[in-house]
């Protein structure tokens, strides 16, 4: 099941990387630092418990509402958002949440 996954998150980024310039979104300086394959990997590689934090990050919750939520402790909380950030390449919480909205990830 892992290959097939594998395969599968590859077939996307393959198909993105070769959709045409103006169907891309601008990208940020990491895209072009690690190239366009690469950089959709990062995207699409956000767990199941960052998706849940960047929804509640666009709901404008704090780290000790989203452990609250989660049940986790702030400290992870803390943790996960500085993931996103790295991730989605951002360096503030409205700014990942920009991104995910951009990228499909949230929904406003």
């Amino acid at each position: 099941m892992q290959k097939v996954n594998s395969m599968c998150r590859w077939m996307v980024v393959l198909a993105l990387t070769t959709m045409t310039a103006s169907a891309v979104p601008v990208l940020s300086d990491r895209a072009e630092r690690v190239g366009l394959a690469v950089y959709w990997e990062l995207l699409l590689n956000l767990t199941k418990r960052e998706v849940d934090v960047i929804q509640l990050l666009a709901q404008g919750r704090s780290n000790k509402d989203i452990a609250r939520r989660l049940n986790i402790t702030e400290g992870t909380a803390k943790t996960h958002v500085k993931s996103i950030l790295t991730k989605l390449d951002a360096i503030s919480r409205t700014e990942a949440v920009a991104v995910a909205h951009k990228r499909g990830l949230v929904h406003l």
